[in-house]
């Protein structure tokens, strides 16, 4: 928030600007940094690349089916 404030003054922004942005960055900070830390490693949070959104699904899937059907090999 302190950013915020700080980058609100240099580019001669009102300060309550800062408030209405703090959500949003909270909502980021979460999904982007807490949230993968969460699942165990980065690689398997939240995808960033085109390639990490392909590879989450094929990886995704494979799991649903091992779930699904455990004794086929």
């Amino acid at each position: 928030m302190g950013r915020e404030c700080e980058l609100n003054l240099r580019l001669g922004m009102r300060p309550w600007i800062a408030g209405s942005y703090s959500p949003l960055v909270a909502a980021a900070t979460t999904v982007f940094l807490i949230y993968p830390s969460g699942q165990g490693s980065f690689s398997v949070g939240m995808p960033l690349r085109i390639s990490g959104t392909f590879s989450f699904m094929i990886v995704f899937r494979v799991e649903q089916d091992i779930l699904k059907h455990p004794f086929q090999a």
